[in-house]
């Protein structure tokens, strides 16, 4: 038996589409070959990946030989000379391939085709024809996509290698990501190769991460181009490495890394300090500079305490009420989802600066002021962050206060 023959069929690339398995029959006068494969109706892979399927063939009838079997991309015969098909391990020859022996009235090959390399969707065929002219095809369709990639653009105002910024400061880079054969799934960022829990540190477009592996917004599993915000680590003069691990569908990973060193102007004074109601007879008010408790008509006050509402029950008419003392400006710090302030390791003037800027505009008074609460001062060109850490409320003697930890 001589086979000059090699049934190789596809090529799988990288995209997404549906194909399916058909047939075809051409010419006339009887019937034509029985041929079936075990290729997949669709197939999507990225440029230049090998499918194996098997070929099987059977002629009509035992006085009709098969003669030939060929291969087509996009209804043109794969050149031989492409080195893209090889049946039962060898590539072929020639194209078509001829049938001698046993094989003309059946065979069984296993054949691998090289898919495509250019990103597009193409159809596939093995044709079988007898020695009438009677040809049976099989179909199938390859789509092929680009490589799983993922990598930073590099050009400001991104971040795209390894730097130098502010304690506790953003970072943005941008992120490129391209599909393989599967569709893409999740963005992980880790600081240092530790997931960062704190959803509060990451944006994506925008938007703040709710978890981290972070879904994909619709559209985005095809490739997207994407901002992602991170807020670095708030100890200065410390280094740590930020990774980006894109994953698909079908687990694959690409990932991205930089290292990022903190660094920022120390703090010149962490304090605390207390503020009395200021109807009473203890100081309303507060020097920021050393935390002393001062009277509210002090020139040394940057903020103060607005004292009773006499239309209140006297039980509880301290209305906890701050606003700001002389030339100094109050802004309220914005809420953690839309500006996370770490303050027990905030570390940097920079830090409280750009904060303060972000806020962008004084406030004349707070709301009731509630443990927990942050708020950005400015007095001379000097930067505070205050944090109320305690409130005592007493009762018709207007001897209330609050207790607050300052850095600046």
């Amino acid at each position: 038996m001589k086979k000059l023959s090699l049934l190789g069929f596809i090529m799988f690339l990288f995209s997404a589409s549906v194909f399916f398995t058909s047939c075809e029959t051409t010419g006339g006068g009887t019937d034509a070959p029985i041929v079936s494969l075990t290729a997949d109706p669709t197939y999507n892979v990225s440029p230049g990946q090998v499918i194996t399927f098997t070929v099987s063939a059977t002629s009509a009838d035992a006085n009709t030989d098969m003669n030939s079997v060929a291969f087509y991309e996009n209804g043109v015969k794969i050149a031989h000379t492409d080195n893209r098909v090889s049946v039962d391990g060898n590539l072929i020859g020639a194209n078509p391939l001829l049938l001698f022996d046993a094989e003309r009235q059946s065979f069984t090959w296993q054949v691998s085709i090289t898919a495509h390399s250019d990103i597009s969707s193409k159809d596939y065929s093995v044709q079988v024809t007898d020695v009438n002219g009677v040809a049976q095809a099989e179909y199938f369709t390859v789509n092929v996509a680009g490589s799983l990639g993922l990598s930073f653009t590099e050009s400001v105002p991104y971040v795209w290698s390894d730097v130098s910024v502010e304690a506790n400061s953003l970072f943005k880079v941008q992120l490129n990501a391209t599909r393989g054969a599967d569709a893409l799934s999740t963005l992980t960022v880790l600081e240092d190769g530790v997931v960062i829990q704190d959803m509060t540190r990451l944006r994506y477009n925008g938007g703040q991460f709710q978890t981290n592996p972070s879904g994909l917004p619709a559209g985005d599993e095809e490739g997207f181009v994407a901002e992602i915000d991170v807020r670095a680590h708030a100890t200065m003069g410390t280094t740590k490495n930020y990774t980006f691990v894109l994953t698909d569908t079908g687990s694959n990973t690409q990932q991205v890394s930089l290292n990022i060193t903190t660094n920022g102007t120390p703090l010149s004074q962490t304090l605390t300090g207390v503020i009395y109601n200021n109807s009473g007879p203890n100081g309303g008010a507060l020097d920021l500079d050393n935390g002393m408790t001062v009277s509210s008509s002090s020139m040394d006050a940057e903020i103060k305490d607005l004292g009773i509402d006499t239309n209140l029950p006297i039980a509880s008419n301290w209305q906890q009420l701050l606003a700001p003392a002389n030339s100094a400006q109050l802004r309220i710090a914005p809420a953690q989802s839309e500006y996370p302030i770490d303050f027990d390791n905030l570390s940097t003037k920079e830090t409280i600066i750009d904060a303060f800027n972000y806020v962008g505009s004084n406030s004349n008074q707070t709301a009731m002021v509630n443990i927990g609460d942050l708020f950005l001062v400015e007095n001379n060109g000097v930067h505070y962050i205050i944090k109320c850490t305690n409130i005592v409320v007493t009762s018709g003697d207007n001897l209330d206060y609050y207790e607050f930890s300052i850095k600046y």
